[in-house]
């Protein structure tokens, strides 16, 4: 038993090193921008020794341009705090490992990867006793693909570290109504869950109530244990959103924070998800089938009912207009990610139904070939914070500038800039840091615009230096280093 047990391990591991570090071969940087957020906060955690409640790429340390807050139209809802823990856990571990916070953008999504199919094939050898569902459920889970906007494993996102401890919570909920040494690890991991990402503990409200509703003698049987729970979300909800005001205006503001209006559909997803699409189509026909095998099972159930559950918020956003809980697009990610749990569980029980046993094994490893290359397939969408070639430049800026500095950039390149110079930016991409609109806009049209322009953009923003990609003509700029077709500019 242990045998077996190592093998799956090995298995996982290899995996998760193939399907997230192999896109890094050539190209050592993270994808996304949020990804650069969190190694730069982390980055000011290991050097400030303290938390970070402000945005370190700006001057003056600005708090939080928090665009949860702007979307909402909801203030001091101490955003800051809402990935705190993922945040500690990237500087911890850079502390602990002494890999720089920078590298941990490459190694830690295999490591949260790697979590997720382990803590997958936990949920699910104990829903099915049998090693093999779990296996598969556990490679399956791990081909979950990742997009810009719908992030996704690759990412150092603090969503990554949702999704990895999702099948846990699953697994320590049901165990804790077998058992009462379960509720304390029950409730520590779904508290750490909540601090460093609250929308992949809050998405577990309508799921786990739809499951009880299923079976109401849960109610009946854990009083203590629910009424418990209920007090942990309340402390949890008040170290995120503080509290003010009047009770009716609190539970308000916190039912608009829970509320996400309808966008523009964005890169190739329409607003209803295509599910087959994004998951592939053999891996979203056995989720089908795991799905009614696992509704035969009374703890199973939790899995398709959670899909159920989640089927509704996507259904009141696309004829209401509205998401609840979470947004639509983490909503998807979620569902998926049961599904392929699913998938698992539906290719095992397809296994066992073929009689000739070789086939079976044949049939069972070409179609995980298939499904784990198959994550590859919107690499060559994302479009990259920086180019290779321009890492030797920022590196001049680090070594070459004041340490007070301020550099004007293109806001996505401003990011990689504030990581890898630790210089401050003017201006940044919008994602969970930010400048404001306004300075993005004029930053944006300081490289698309004439020396007039330039001249009174300079003047207003008063940076030091100007990183480009492109040569600038101007008497109030003068060359200070050019390298691989990258230029920079000191300002007199």
């Amino acid at each position: 038993m242990k045998n077996k047990l190592l093998v799956c391990i090995l298995i996982l591991i290899s995996l998760s090193i193939y399907t997230t570090g192999s896109i890094h071969l050539n190209y050592r940087f993270p994808f996304h921008a949020d990804e650069w957020d969190n190694i730069k906060i982390a980055q000011e955690i290991l050097k400030e020794k303290k938390l970070v409640e402000y945005n370190p790429f700006l001057p003056g340390n600005p708090y939080y341009v928090n665009f949860n807050e702007e979307a909402h139209g909801v203030a001091n809802t101490n955003s800051a705090m809402w990935e705190l823990n993922y945040n500690l856990f990237i500087a911890l571990s850079s502390l602990f490992t002494g890999i720089s916070p920078l590298d941990t953008g490459l190694i830690l999504p295999a490591v949260f990867v790697f979590i997720l199919s382990f803590n997958t094939f936990i949920l699910v050898r104990y829903l099915t006793k049998n090693d093999l569902p779990a296996l598969l459920s556990a490679i399956f889970v791990m081909t979950l693909k990742s997009d810009v906007f719908f992030l996704g494993p690759w990412f150092l996102v603090a969503l990554s570290f949702g999704m990895a401890f999702l099948p846990l919570i699953f697994y320590l909920f049901l165990k804790s109504q077998i058992s009462n040494r379960y509720i304390p690890v029950f409730l520590l991991v779904f508290a750490a869950t909540a601090l460093a990402h609250p929308a992949s503990a809050v998405i577990f409200i309508p799921m786990l109530a739809l499951y009880i509703i299923f079976n109401p003698g849960i109610i009946r049987q854990n009083k203590n244990k629910l009424l418990g729970s209920i007090f942990l979300l309340l402390v949890l909800l008040l170290v995120v959103v503080p509290f003010e005001g009047s009770v009716a205006g609190y539970i308000a503001k916190i039912l608009k924070i829970l509320t996400f209006p309808r966008s523009i559909p964005m890169n190739r997803f329409e607003v209803v998800m295509q599910f087959p699409a994004y998951m592939g189509v053999i891996a979203f026909g056995f989720s089908i089938f795991g799905f009614f095998k696992a509704m035969m099972d009374n703890e199973a159930k939790i899995l398709p009912l959670s899909v159920d559950a989640l089927l509704f918020i996507i259904l009141a956003y696309i004829y209401l207009g509205y998401a609840f809980f979470a947004p639509y697009e983490r909503v998807v990610v979620y569902i998926s990610e049961i599904l392929l749990i699913l998938a698992g569980i539906g290719l095992y029980h397809v296994y066992r139904s073929i009689k000739i046993q070789k086939l079976a094994a044949a049939l069972v490893i070409i179609i995980l070939v298939f499904q784990v290359n198959s994550i590859f397939t919107y690499k060559e969408d994302i479009p990259l914070v920086i180019e290779p070639g321009e890492y030797e430049p920022i590196l001049w800026l680090k070594d070459n500038t004041p340490q007070d500095a301020v550099i004007l950039a293109m806001p996505r390149a401003s990011a990689a800039i504030g990581v890898i110079a630790d210089r401050n930016v003017v201006s940044l991409i919008r994602g969970r840091l930010g400048s404001s609109e306004d300075s993005v806009n004029k930053s944006l049209d300081f490289f698309r615009g004439n020396t007039g322009t330039r001249e009174k953009i300079l003047a207003e923003l008063k940076p030091d230096y100007i990183y480009s990609k492109e040569e600038i003509s101007m008497s109030s700029l003068k060359l200070v280093h050019s390298e691989n077709k990258t230029f920079i500019y000191e300002v007199r």
